[in-house]
């Protein structure tokens, strides 16, 4: 059996934050897990991140084990900014630890807002 590293479970995945994830409909200013993805200030509501976390985990969590992965659990997550339109998510998650049946993944959201939205 080969010795796996970090390296080998890291997934990368990106988000673009438009329209479509957004609503003027919901809560003011809060994130919330309502049905719309964003608030009235036009910001992703942490339901929709949470599933694209748990998707990079997952992702990455199936490639360490060669296998099928669900998530059992989640120790904390933190808001440090809300994510507005025009917004490019980095989503990366990685193994950090493995044992006999489980594993530990890392989850980092980085964001980077649109210098000139609407252009291409």
């Amino acid at each position: 059996m080969s010795l796996k590293t970090v390296s080998n479970s890291r997934i990368r995945l990106y988000e673009i934050i438009n329209g479509a994830h957004c609503s003027t409909s919901s809560s003011a200013g809060q994130w919330s897990s309502s049905s719309s993805n964003t608030s009235s200030k036009h910001c992703v509501s942490a339901g929709p991140l949470l599933k694209w976390m748990d998707i990079a985990a997952c992702m990455s969590a199936e490639r360490h084990a060669d296998g099928s992965a669900v998530t059992m659990s989640m120790d904390d997550m933190y808001f440090h900014s809300p994510i507005e339109i025009g917004t490019t998510l980095e989503i990366v998650a990685q193994v950090n630890c493995a044992f006999n049946t489980s594993c530990e993944v890392e989850v980092t959201v980085t964001s980077q807002k649109a210098t000139n939205p609407g252009t291409h």
